[in-house]
C-alpha cells in the first residue's frame, strides 16, 4: 500500500505475520510490525490523515490500527473469520473492514468503536 502523505514509503503484508514498511527509493526495510507468528497478514492500508498510522487485517479475524513510530497497535475485534480487505474514509476518521464472515464493519478510528455491521449472503 502506498502512503498518500509520505510518498517515500510503501507497506507490504505477509503470511509470516508481519507488515513491513519500505523505503521506495532504496528498498530498505524501515520497520517491521509483528502480528502473532501464526497469523497471516492479508491486507494493509495507510491512513490518509496521519502519516504514522496504518491498519492491517489478518486471518486471526482482527483489524489492527498501528502507530508506525512506536509499533504499538489497537486491536479491533468483531469479525468471525479472516479480514480480507480494509480501507480508510477520505478523512481518515472511519475504517471499513470486510471479512470471509460475509460482513463489512465500520469502525471509529479514534476509539476503535464498531459503528455498523453490513451483513451479506
Amino acid at each position: 500500500a502506498f502512503s498518500k502523505l509520505n510518498r517515500s514509503v510503501v507497506a507490504s503484508c505477509s503470511h509470516n505475520g508481519t507488515c513491513k514498511i519500505w523505503n521506495i527509493s532504496n528498498g530498505e526495510c524501515l520497520k517491521t510490525l509483528e502480528h502473532d507468528e501464526e497469523s497471516a497478514v492479508i491486507t494493509v492500508a495507510w491512513s490518509p490523515s496521519n502519516e504514522t498510522q496504518l491498519a492491517t487485517g489478518a486471518d486471526d479475524n482482527k483489524v489492527r490500527i498501528w502507530n508506525t513510530d512506536t509499533s504499538e497497535c489497537r486491536e479491533l475485534v468483531g469479525h468471525e473469520s479472516w479480514v480480507t480487505s480494509i480501507a480508510y474514509s477520505h478523512d481518515g476518521i472511519t475504517l471499513v473492514s470486510a471479512s470471509k464472515d460475509h460482513t463489512c464493519r465500520l469502525w471509529n478510528v479514534a476509539n476503535g468503536t464498531e459503528l455498523r455491521i453490513f451483513r451479506g449472503a
